[in-house]
């Protein structure tokens, strides 16, 4: 007597659940992801966090009438709610407004990915091509998709909490992103998820072995090619090529989102020569008589409107000033010499997050007000060197959504000024797009003995490329400022943040802090940090934390509130470049991702195109 597996016969094992089982589903793929994602720690969860969603996908959508599967997603997706709310608790003193809606938006993912494989399993699944399309790949690239999807394109693109991210410090696994990126370690911890959807939903045994298959394929062939691509840079030497390590001078700075670009010119003052101070003692030379090869200061920390000179030279023209308390007045442009000439002196360069301003027009109006204009207002990282703002410039090129820029609201000027006024009070959304990938060159360290008036000896050089802020977390983004034509354009990553958005809540710096850790991984380069309220520090090709600022915090998951006490500080260290490496998705790019797209997009299509009925299925004769 055989037995076949049929649709038209349910398996016990796949009945229907009860309403709370689905809601219970999303609060544990939510406590998952903060158990996974620091400060939880607990990486292993990240991979499990969607088998609960599979269970659900795979239990309603094989039995059942077609509005319980909806049902069922609906709930899974409110379950998942209160975790996205704990995750991004910090987004309230940013727009309280626009707080709800980004939970409501990041829980609909779980909730669509609940309702597109149920959907699956149920219309395609009895079909020919179901019983041979392995349902851990169509559950995996599915939920890969849709990260990508996420992360990249939609309102801007928020690539933060990929299953994957936790595993950065499993190197048997996180050496896959040096072939396929970030999203391909995901893809392997989507598999597990992906089997168990396969163990619960009749078919085939052929198809539960081509599951197998392509779960062993992907688990094991994506490390083991990308270990074997990750190919090493030819040995450097200290005269010729790229120096073995590069000493950087790291100053972290601690001014509150609320008063970043505000403040009496006193204040402004007095901040600059607070860093500078920092910067005089991170510029002493060693024991050997050596000193920093480049300072670095954070984001947008220049205390004044702009840095670049042809703005500097506008503010002059037109005598702005910022006041001071004796009732006085500081011009930018005496701001500005304040700091170039302690530059010259310390005669070390210095890499300065600023604003910088093209094309700049003043108007001064009869009572004294300003009415300017532009052609272009950056966020941008510069080079100050020899006592002089240089020309060359990186102007950030992917701007954060809704903290910079409104994505697909912005050719809607009404609509946009709404906004601004019910959800973003006090934001301008007026900052441009850089265009280029500058990359900024430097001699590897500075003697003591030199001056301005004679520089270094010739040494080797240091190509420094400065992703900034919110940038670091796009894969894509990143890889067009370290790779030219397949080739490392860059030696060095140095990533310029400011993290006060994230107020006292200690779950978004060490986040961010695991966002350049993968992109360390990918293209095979070591990064600084300098960041303003932290985390600083150093990591390197292989994306281990080597140097922070001040020591990493552990609060508990429990305990999201100020756990995390930002300092003032700087450190001098050593960057080790000899482990640099040119990596496969340094050369291709995130095409795995994509491919997850596009076969995340087969399978809705051939769900539309091959509909079925399970309730006729299921009728007496059907």
């Amino acid at each position: 007597m055989s037995i076949v597996l049929d649709r038209s016969s349910p398996l016990p094992a796949v009945r229907s659940l009860r309403w709370w089982q689905c809601l219970l589903a999303g609060v544990l793929f939510g406590l998952a992801l903060i158990f996974a994602f620091p400060p939880g720690g607990f990486a292993l969860a990240g991979p499990l966090a969607i088998v609960p969603l599979v269970l659900v996908a795979a239990r309603v959508g094989t039995a059942g009438p077609s509005g319980r599967l909806r049902r069922a997603a609906l709930l899974v997706g409110l379950g998942a709610l209160p975790s996205w709310a704990y995750l991004h608790a910090f987004i309230i003193d940013i727009t309280a407004p626009g707080y709800p809606l980004l939970c409501l938006y990041l829980s609909a993912y779980p909730a669509v990915f609940v309702l597109l494989l149920g959907l699956w399993l149920r219309r395609i699944g009895p079909k020919a091509i179901g019983r041979r399309v392995p349902v851990a790949l169509v559950a995996a690239t599915l939920w890969v998709g849709m990260e990508v999807l996420r992360g990249e394109w939609l309102l801007g693109g928020y690539p933060w909490y990929y299953i994957g991210h936790p595993l950065i410090d499993y190197w048997p696994i996180a050496i896959a992103a040096s072939g396929f990126g970030a999203i391909g370690v995901s893809l392997m911890a989507a598999m597990p998820a992906g089997l168990v959807a396969e163990h619960f939903c009749p078919g085939p045994v052929s198809r539960r072995i081509g599951s197998w298959a392509v779960a062993g394929l992907v688990c094991v062939g994506m490390p083991i090619t990308g270990a074997m691509t990750r190919t090493p840079i030819d040995p450097p030497t200290q005269t010729t090529g790229t120096p073995a390590t590069f000493r950087v001078g790291v100053i972290q700075t601690d001014v509150p989102q609320s008063n970043k670009g505000t403040g009496t010119g006193a204040d402004r003052v007095e901040r600059m020569l607070r860093w500078l101070d920092l910067t005089r003692q991170a510029a002493e030379p060693d024991a050997q008589g050596q000193r920093p090869g480049v300072i670095v200061w954070p984001e947008t920390m220049f205390p004044a409107t702009a840095l670049n000179p042809e703005a500097v030279r506008v503010a002059r023209e037109n005598d702005l000033a910022y006041p001071l308390a004796d009732g006085n007045r500081i011009t930018i442009d005496n701001l500005v010499a304040v700091f170039t000439r302690q530059q010259a002196a310390l005669n070390v360069p210095m890499i300065v997050g600023a604003i910088a301003i093209d094309g700049w027009t003043i108007n001064v109006r009869p009572d004294g007000s300003i009415d300017d204009t532009f052609d272009g207002k950056f966020n941008s990282a510069m080079l100050i060197r020899g006592g002089q703002v240089e020309q060359t410039r990186y102007d950030k090129r992917r701007l954060a959504p809704f903290g910079e820029t409104l994505p697909l609201v912005g050719a809607f000027p009404t609509l946009k000024r709404w906004i601004m006024a019910v959800g973003a009070r006090g934001m301008t959304f007026e900052l441009s797009e850089g265009t280029k990938n500058t990359r900024f060159e430097l001699a590897a360290n500075t003697p003591a003995t030199a001056t301005a008036a004679a520089p270094p000896a010739t040494a080797p050089v240091v190509r420094v490329a400065a992703p900034i802020c919110f940038e670091i977390a796009y894969p894509e983004s990143c890889r067009s400022l370290a790779y030219e034509r397949g080739q490392h354009a860059a030696d060095l990553l140095i990533n310029l943040s400011n993290d006060g958005w994230f107020g006292g809540y200690a779950v978004g710096r060490p986040g961010h802090m695991l966002l350049c850790r993968w992109r360390c991984v990918e293209l095979g380069l070591p990064m600084v940090r300098s960041v303003n309220t932290g985390i600083s520090g150093v990591i390197d090709a292989r994306g281990r934390i080597i140097r922070t600022v001040v020591p990493m915090p552990a609060p508990t998951p429990a305990r999201p509130g100020p756990d995390f006490t930002p300092q003032e500080s700087f450190f001098v260290h050593d960057v080790p470049l000899n482990e640099n490496a040119r990596t496969l998705f340094g050369i291709i790019g995130d095409v795995t991702g994509w491919i997850c797209v596009g076969l995340a997009a087969v399978w809705c299509v051939l769900l539309m195109v091959l509909r079925s009925s399970a309730v006729a299925e299921r009728a007496p004769g059907g």
